[in-house]
């Protein structure tokens, strides 16, 4: 299925809700304004009490409305950026693997002070553990860099 078709028309959009508070607020019932504005009258009770607690706190926003990502690190502009550097990024070096992807999001996350960025374990993102290069060292091998070269050239035929 890759363009999911969506089957039902759920959610309320905040400029209904404003306007079925501010009826609210002129003396009208909370079910009464609901039912004209075709709404949950829960949606509405809990949208005016979230309104009513900003408004407490000095706040002059709105609350917000709908389905919230819970783990979602970036804003849509931060995300918008990244997308920007990694495609950037990807053109210059031929590619970047899903490791170095990772590692750029986790830089970036830390320089724009996410919360959800966490610390990193040296581990997860080496290619070996350090156990494996002081074993393959003892051993006399000797540690070699590898670099990327130039992709293969592409077939005309």
């Amino acid at each position: 299925m890759r363009n999911p078709k969506r089957k039902t028309d759920r959610g309320v959009s905040r400029e209904v809700l404003i306007l079925a508070a501010g009826e609210v607020e002129r003396g009208r019932s909370i079910r009464g304004a609901a039912k004209s504005y075709s709404i949950c009258h829960v949606t509405l009770n809990r949208f005016i009490s979230l309104s009513r607690k900003l408004k407490e706190a000095g706040s002059l926003e709105t609350p917000t409305v709908g389905y919230k990502s819970p783990r979602q690190v970036f804003s849509k502009e931060q995300e918008k950026d990244l997308r920007l550097h990694l495609q950037t990024a990807s053109a210059m070096y031929y590619g970047l693997s899903p490791r170095e992807v990772r590692k750029l999001a986790f830089q970036c996350a830390v320089q724009f002070n996410c919360n959800q960025a966490r610390p990193l374990r040296p581990e997860s993102f080496a290619p070996h553990t350090r156990a494996a290069l002081t074993a393959g060292l003892e051993s006399g091998a000797t540690s070699q860099q590898v670099c990327p070269g130039p992709p293969p050239p592409m077939r005309t035929t």
